[in-house]
């Protein structure tokens, strides 16, 4: 179908809007909304010919669940900008294993080798193309490790995609497989809803494959996973796993078993990693399973989820169409197996395909043959991203990477439209240009395709996206919002250009908690030298705040009200106590964040709430993290909490992690806190209102 130079692609749910994509020189194909987009897909053509007409009658064709029909996949994960990644490479290549490793931002903390590794160079430019060697691949880990759920939804999106564009760029290699740091990914009081919401983010993002266990996320996740035959070299539940694994290596989900899931030394034994080469020397040899890194597993059961296979017979001849994911969307050249049920192999008297490699593969009893992708498509050779962290509007400001000096690009947001201008600064023409656009959930589309006409030297394009507001909603638009625009360009080039923007979001909105408390703290219960019992019960009875506390010899605190430079990553429902993701324990090596007079600490939160009326109200927060709320200096009720019309002072003691050894927890960036109504919704009526520091 076309509509004045515009492709429809059929996957029903096109999207457009034809007075803004109607564009001099644009040959366009569009796809949205769709807020779990699916790869493209394309035709291919076989032509199965058999010896006789009988033969071509019984067979069956179907494609195979698992790469040449084998029972599972084994492979390995490892986490983390660890140098040690680099031993745990030359123990996998020894036993013949590949797997992925997930790593953060390019720029971020590389662990120190516990082992002895060496490294020459930059690990920051050149460690993850040391890690490809031996058929691995590079997954993405976020940007700085932080608990994504606790995270504004702008800012968790730039973490997934983010590190995505870093690491392709970084590692010149597709990257389309995603962890969840800390294996967090629902809070604690919202985890149905906030698990949704990253999960579409990560599919926006073009990741195809989570390497997280599955029965963590059963029933859950919309994305091929796996299961763990241990994690770290511990024993915890290891017989359980072993007992699984052997139960589902013949299912007929053909699973992935993973090995993982950090380079530490002293979990997996020692510097030889002992515990992991009994796992690969127990699980390295079976005979009917894939090994394989998880860019080819998650390729192929896109692949196989996502072709359509259709067939006719005649005479002594059966053709069969396919509509298969295009390798582009896959990131991976991993072929499809087919396989022919119902006549022996010597039945067959030839397989072809006119635009793609046919290669008949050995299969007990039966006929299979893998398919390669059309010889015209593949994936890209180079790498680069340009950047415009200012939302910059002049497409005089586009601008090359040094990867790709040819081709110059801007990517900017303009009255509620996402703009590309491409400029071809190179001395050939530029063909098969492919773009995609991520876009984050403020946003009814979150995947957006079109297909560029081809450039000649000095040519341009520009491309205005209009963008259909989604919501509104605060918790989406909070913090800068991260678009980008995948360039692709198909032709014997090869490259892949990033084209980022980011755009200021709103500081603060009052109907949310987050910007409307000052806090006070830490306040040490562990110190027999400060009476914390009589410290917070008179603040929470009602008592007047003071500007400076001494809480013991030495040590005085005051009211903090920290800016929107400190608080807009977080998500608005959460109340700032410290900002940051482990207890101020931790941080040892700090001197201006380490607490070092006492492991239990504590926080008081004083706000005020401002109702149109008189009512009551309910509370949505972590109960174990909250020991005492008191509204108007009377204490709260269960989870009831009583508004008179007006100001209502709010005050909170709030507990980060019940147990005081637990360092690392969303908890410790500040407290989960909302006012609903008797249906749970959010109040929008309602207006936090940070007091002024005493």
């Amino acid at each position: 179908m076309r509509l004045k130079g515009i492709r429809l692609h059929g996957h029903g749910w096109a999207f457009l809007a034809l007075g803004a994509l109607c564009l001099p020189g644009w040959i366009l194909a569009v796809d949205g909304p769709a807020r779990f987009p699916q790869p493209d897909r394309y035709t291919q053509t076989i032509e199965i010919r058999f010896k006789t007409v009988e033969a071509a009658t019984k067979a069956r064709l179907h494609v195979a669940p698992l790469y040449h029909d084998l029972a599972a996949a084994f492979s390995s994960r490892w986490d983390d900008n660890m140098l040690d990644d680099l031993r745990l490479q030359g123990i996998m290549a020894k036993y013949k294993q590949t797997g992925t490793f997930y790593l953060t931002d390019p720029a971020g903390w590389y662990s120190p080798s516990e082992t002895g590794v060496t490294f020459t160079g930059n690990p920051a430019l050149t460690f993850a193309q040391a890690l490809l060697r031996g058929g691995n691949s590079i997954g993405g880990h976020t940007l700085t490790h932080e608990f994504l759920p606790a995270l504004s939804k702008n800012r968790a999106f730039r973490e997934i995609l983010g590190v995505r564009v870093e690491r392709e760029v970084n590692s010149q290699s597709p990257v389309v497989c995603f962890t969840y740091p800390f294996v967090s990914y629902k809070a604690e009081a919202d985890p149905v809803r906030s698990h949704e919401d990253l999960e579409e983010m990560i599919a926006r993002s073009g990741y195809l494959f989570l390497g997280e266990h599955h029965p963590d996320v059963a029933g859950a996740t919309r994305f091929p996973d796996a299961i763990f035959i241990s994690c770290d070299g511990g024993t915890w539940g290891s017989a359980r796993l072993e007992e699984e694994a052997r139960k589902t290596r013949d299912a007929a989900e053909r699973p992935l078993f993973l090995s993982t899931m950090h380079a530490w030394q002293k979990q997996w034994g020692g510097p030889t990693f002992p515990k992991l080469v009994q796992q690969y020397e127990k699980w390295g040899h079976e005979k009917n399973w894939w090994y394989c890194n998880q860019n080819q597993y998650a390729s192929y059961r896109t692949q196989f989820s996502r072709t359509d296979l259709r067939t006719e017979r005649r005479g002594g001849t059966l053709t069969a169409t396919l509509e298969r994911a295009d390798p582009l969307d896959l990131n991976d050249l991993t072929p499809i197996s087919l396989v022919v049920e119902g006549v022996s192999r010597g039945e067959i008297a030839s397989v072809s395909c006119p635009t793609a490699q046919v290669r008949a593969f050995p299969l007990q009893g039966r006929y299979g043959f893998d398919l390669f992708q059309d010889g015209n498509r593949g994936l890209p050779l180079t790498f680069a991203k340009v950047e415009n962290p200012e939302n910059l509007s002049d497409p005089a400001a586009a601008k090359a990477a040094p990867e790709i000096p040819g081709l110059r690009a801007i990517l900017y947001r303009k009255d509620g439209e996402l703009v590309l201008t491409l400029v071809n600064g190179g001395v050939g023409v530029l063909r098969d240009i492919h773009v995609t656009f991520r876009l984050p959930l403020r946003w009814e589309a979150g995947v957006v395709r079109q297909t560029v006409e081809d450039m000649d030297p000095g040519a341009s394009r520009t491309a205005r996206i209009p963008l259909e507001k989604r919501t509104e909603d605060f918790a989406f638009v909070s913090d800068d919002e991260f678009d980008v625009a995948q360039i692709d360009l198909v032709d014997s080039k090869r490259v892949r250009l990033y084209s980022t923007c980011r755009v200021k979001g709103p500081d603060a909105d009052p109907s949310y908690p987050r910007d409307g408390f000052l806090a006070l703290g830490p306040l040490p219960r562990d110190r027999s030298d400060f009476d914390y019992a009589k410290f917070t019960e008179a603040f929470l009875g009602g008592a007047s705040p003071k500007g400076d506390y001494g809480l013991f010899e030495g040590v005085n605190v005051r009211w903090r009200a920290p800016g929107p430079a400190e608080t807009s990553f977080l998500d608005p429902d959460i109340v700032w106590t410290t900002g940051k993701s482990a207890s101020l324990t931790f941080y040892t090596w700090d001197a201006n964040l380490h607490y070092k007079y006492g492991a239990d600490l504590h926080f008081l939160l004083w706000g005020k709430v401002v109702s149109p009326d008189r009512r009551t109200v309910k509370a949505v927060f972590v109960p174990s993290c909250v020991e005492r709320i008191s509204v108007n200096g009377k204490p709260m009720e269960g989870s009831a909490i009583r508004l008179r019309k007006g100001v209502n002072d709010l005050r909170i003691l709030y507990v980060p992690a019940p147990n005081p050894w637990s360092c690392f927890s969303e908890r410790c960036y500040g407290a989960y806190f909302r006012l609903v109504d008797v249906n749970g919704e959010r109040l929008k009526d309602l207006r936090f209102e940070r007091p002024k520091a005493p």
